[in-house]
């Protein structure tokens, strides 16, 4: 939704530009904030919205490796906390990057369905301005800082056992 409600300011600004005023009012450009070029095309980790999902993220993990260390057999050795750990990072880092698939998947159909292209074509706004979501970034860096997490905790297992 908020995807949406920031392709249609950057319409509104165009059309304004355009139509309107022709671009003679510079002030008005610089009251919108995005345009076709400036549109994110990703979320960071520091937004409200992602922080809370992340803290949902956070407990389910958490509740799955406390399952996970409950349901070891007793004739094993003790798991101990740093198999807990190790679960609870691969479980994160799991839905981390599951999230951030589909935000992508969200962001690059957003832009299809809404045929905002056509309309940016329509308001004379070039295809080059129109910036793809991000997918493997934002995947490569769940998996490398999870994967780090969880490969630290299993070493710290594996020497503690």
């Amino acid at each position: 939704m908020v995807l949406e409600c920031l392709q249609g300011t950057a319409l509104l600004k165009r059309y304004v530009e355009k139509v309107v005023n022709a671009g003679e009012d510079k002030e008005f450009s610089s009251a919108l904030l995005w345009d076709a070029s400036t549109l994110p095309t990703d979320e960071s980790y520091l937004t409200a919205s992602f922080v809370l999902i992340f803290v949902l993220m956070f407990l389910s993990s958490a509740m799955l490796a406390l399952s996970v260390t409950l349901l070891m057999p007793a004739k094993l050795p003790v798991p101990g906390v740093w198999w807990s750990l190790a679960a609870w990072s691969a479980a994160l880092t799991v839905q981390v990057m599951l999230y951030r698939w589909f935000l992508w998947r969200e962001l690059t159909g957003a832009v299809e369905n809404n045929k905002l292209r056509r309309k940016w074509g329509a308001l004379d706004i070039s295809q080059s301005e129109i910036l793809q979501p991000k997918r493997d970034e934002p995947l490569l860096a769940a998996l490398s800082l999870g994967g780090a997490a969880t490969l630290i905790f299993m070493i710290l297992a594996l020497l503690r056992s």
